[in-house]
């Protein structure tokens, strides 16, 4: 059983018509614990009692942690200390019940690098093929897997972020980092195994497409 939070997101909405829906759990966010339907349930991730809750209801064996909280960029406040706070709040909530969890994939962000502009944009399809492989694989090579799609050439960096060797690191600003290394921090105590994605910008509509051509 797969649990995914952001499914109704950009990247969470195109992953999921690729999945089996029989085996998904979509979480969307509300203030209540409510069950919409047979593959979605409302809940807030900053509430312990509704994590609890929906990890005891449900055998999950993979995490797809999509959610972003720290958006839109409109909004003045959304990245004020207090906002981190909570962030962090919820990643550490989420770990806390992840006791059955095997496999667990992390949207995280070129904004964690010091640049000045990131004009590089990512077709979902890209993305959602290594979610997908990754969900399939019985065997690893590595525990901690890091796609970089920011250049323009895709990397794959198999280093872990807990000692990451890139200088330029913004480590102010962004709770992306951080969440990779909480989640690195427990994926490597638990043995569990972690695919980390770097997008920077993914890509919507046909003039963005278009734009890729330029």
């Amino acid at each position: 059983m797969i649990l995914i939070t952001g499914g109704f997101g950009k990247l969470g909405s195109s992953l999921i018509k690729k999945l089996n829906h029989n085996k998904i759990i979509l979480i969307k966010r509300g203030s209540q614990y409510k069950k919409i339907n047979k593959n979605t349930i409302e809940l807030n991730l900053n509430n312990k009692l509704h994590l609890k809750k929906i990890f005891s209801k449900y055998k999950f064996n993979t995490l797809i942690h999509l959610a972003v909280t720290r958006n839109p960029m409109k909004i003045k406040t959304i990245r004020d200390f207090s906002t981190l706070i909570k962030d962090t709040h919820i990643n550490i909530n989420i770990l806390s019940e992840c006791k059955n969890i095997k496999k667990i994939i992390l949207a995280s962000s070129v904004s964690i690098y010091q640049m000045k502009s990131f004009p590089d944009m990512i077709d979902r399809k890209i993305i959602i093929k290594d979610i997908s492989e990754f969900i399939k694989k019985k065997t690893f090579n590595k525990r901690i897997i890091i796609k970089d799609y920011f250049e323009k050439k895709k990397m794959n960096i198999n280093i872990n972020p807990l000692f990451h060797q890139k200088s330029n690191l913004r480590l102010n600003g962004s709770n992306k980092y951080i969440n990779e290394i909480l989640y690195t921090n427990y994926c490597e105590e638990k043995n569990v195994n972690m695919l980390i994605l770097r997008p920077s910008r993914i890509i919507e509509t046909e003039k963005e497409k278009q734009s890729l051509k330029k």
